[in-house]
């Protein structure tokens, strides 16, 4: 589920679309085991397992600050979308 997710002090929201982009997640997320996991492996199989898929990130997520991630998301190798939510409503 796209949603912001919770980091250990506020929300992030990480929006990896294609297949290079969840590739570059799993990498810098040292879970390069991912990159090979047939469920992942393109968009019609993410989206089979798309519960799955969304649970690892929010696990990711989770283990980071806001600050943290959005160091993490924004460093040259992430060519992943991401925005800070400030508040949810």
């Amino acid at each position: 589920m796209r949603k912001p997710y919770a980091t250990k002090d506020g929300y992030l929201v990480v929006l990896p679309y294609t297949d290079n982009n969840w590739q570059k997640l799993f990498e810098i997320a040292d879970r390069q085991y991912l990159i090979d996991d047939p469920r992942f492996a393109d968009l019609a199989t993410r989206n089979l397992h798309s519960g799955e898929i969304y649970q690892i990130l929010n696990d990711i997520i989770a283990t980071h600050t806001t600050a943290n991630g959005n160091m993490i998301w924004d460093s040259p190798m992430s060519r992943c979308k991401k925005s800070i939510a400030k508040k949810i409503f």
